[in-house]
C-alpha cells in the first residue's frame, strides 16, 4: 500500500474510534463525523476485508448480538414483565431498534477493515476515556445537571455511562501484554468509571452490573489460572476505594448528596432484582433514617414529608398514600 494512502487510512480509522468514545457524551451529536469516518469508508476499503483471514468466527459474534436483541423485541412486543390487568406503554421508539441494529452492523464491518484494530484501540481509546471524564466533570462542577445527573447531549444519563463502563472493561483485554504504566493509566480508568456511574449520572442498572463485574474480577484473581491475566485484587479495591473517595469529595464540593442517594437506588435495585419482599422491608427500614437526613439536608422539614418518602417507589408503581389524621372540629 501506498505510505500516504496508509497514513490517510490509519487518520480515518483513529477519528472513527475516537468518534465512538465521544459518542458518550456527544450522543446524537457526533453522528455527521461516524458517517464521514465510518459508513463512507466501508465501501473503499471493503477490497481488503475479502483477502483478510478473520481470527474470530462470525458465529461467535452474532451468537451473542442475536440473543440479546432477540430478549430486547421480545419483551418490548410482549411485555413480559407486566403484571395481570396492566396496561402496556406506549413507545413510539420502534424505529430506534432498526437504526441501532444497521449501526450495529456497520460497526462491525468498519471494525473488521481496520489494521491492527486491537493495538489503536488499546492506544485511542483509554485517552479517549480520560478526555470524556474531563468533560463530563467539566459539567458535573460548572452545574450543567438535571437533579444532579449528567446527560451532556444524550436524551438519558445511562448513555454516558454504559458506553463508559462497557470501553473501560474492554480496555481490560490483554492485561499480561500491557506495561506496567498501562495497567495503572486502566486502574485509574476503573476509579474514573465508579464516579462516572455513580456520581455523575447515577444510573442504578449499570451501576449493579458494573458492581457484578467488579466481583467477578475481584474473586477471579484469587484463582491460580487467572493470577497475572486480570488485575489483582489489591488493584481492583483501590480502584474502588478512590472512586468512593472521589465521590463523597466531589458530592460535598457540588452540594449534592449525590453518593447517598445513589447508593440508596442500587441497594433498592439490587433487592428488585433479588426479589425477596421481606429484605426489602429490612432495607427500607435500615436506610431511611439516612434518607431521611439526605432530605433534610437540602430541603427545610415539613409536616408533608412522611407523604413524599415512597415517592421514588422501586415497583414503578404509584406509592400509597400516607395515612392522615382524623379531622376534628370545634364546638360552634
Amino acid at each position: 500500500m501506498v505510505p500516504s494512502v496508509s497514513k490517510f487510512r490509519d487518520v480515518v480509522d483513529a477519528l472513527f474510534v475516537v468518534g465512538v468514545v465521544f459518542a458518550l457524551f456527544l450522543a446524537g451529536k457526533v453522528v455527521p463525523a461516524l458517517i464521514v469516518f465510518g459508513v463512507i469508508p466501508i465501501p473503499l476499503f471493503f477490497r481488503d476485508l475479502k483477502k483478510r483471514q478473520l481470527r474470530v468466527s462470525p458465529t461467535r459474534l452474532a451468537a451473542p448480538v442475536v440473543a440479546y436483541f432477540g430478549y430486547s423485541l421480545l419483551v418490548y412486543f410482549f411485555y413480559t414483565g407486566l403484571e395481570p390487568g396492566e396496561r402496556r406503554p406506549i413507545n413510539p421508539d420502534l424505529e430506534l431498534y432498526g437504526i441501532a441494529l444497521l449501526m450495529l452492523g456497520v460497526g462491525c464491518l468498519r471494525g473488521l477493515e481496520i489494521d491492527n484494530l486491537e493495538a489503536k484501540f488499546r492506544q485511542i481509546v483509554p485517552h479517549a476515556l480520560s478526555a470524556s471524564f474531563v468533560v463530563l466533570s467539566a459539567l458535573m462542577f460548572l452545574g450543567h445537571t438535571d437533579s444532579c445527573r449528567v446527560y451532556a447531549a444524550a436524551s438519558w444519563p445511562f448513555i454516558p455511562a454504559v458506553i463508559f463502563t462497557s470501553l473501560t472493561f474492554l480496555c481490560l483485554t490483554n492485561w499480561p501484554r500491557l506495561t506496567a504504566w498501562e495497567r495503572r493509566y486502566r486502574i485509574g480508568l476503573i476509579a474514573a468509571d465508579i464516579v462516572v456511574v455513580v456520581l455523575y449520572t447515577g444510573s442504578r442498572g449499570v451501576a449493579a452490573a458494573q458492581a457484578v463485574v467488579l466481583l467477578v474480577l475481584l474473586f477471579s484473581s484469587f484463582f491460580r489460572p487467572f493470577r497475572g491475566k486480570l488485575p489483582n485484587w489489591r488493584e481492583l479495591v483501590a480502584a474502588i476505594v478512590a472512586g468512593a473517595i472521589f465521590c463523597g469529595l466531589a458530592g460535598y464540593a457540588t452540594g449534592c448528596d449525590v453518593p447517598l442517594r445513589r447508593l440508596l437506588n442500587i441497594a433498592r435495585t439490587a433487592v428488585i432484582l433479588s426479589d425477596n419482599e421481606r429484605s426489602k422491608i429490612d432495607l427500607e427500614a435500615v436506610l431511611a433514617p439516612s434518607a431521611q437526613a439526605a432530605q433534610t439536608s437540602t430541603a427545610p422539614p415539613s409536616g408533608n414529608s412522611v407523604a413524599t418518602q415512597g415517592a421514588d417507589s422501586p415497583s414503578g408503581t404509584e406509592a400509597p398514600a400516607a395515612p392522615t389524621l382524623p379531622a376534628t372540629t370545634t364546638p360552634a
